[in-house]
């Protein structure tokens, strides 16, 4: 997973390359930057793979 303050296609393209799950341009306002994360954790736990 990729968190990061860029939405350059070259930055995208590179964590794609690298195998990044997931590519996030997280929100310079910090409320927006909490719904954010409450909805990636959200995104997160309904496609994950049980490991047991």
């Amino acid at each position: 997973m990729m968190l990061t303050t860029s939405s350059a296609q070259s930055d995208i393209t590179q964590a794609d390359t690298l195998h990044a799950s997931s590519y996030l341009v997280m929100s310079s306002a910090f409320v927006t930057f909490l719904e954010q994360v409450e909805t990636f954790l959200k995104y997160w736990q309904a496609n994950s793979v049980s490991n047991s």
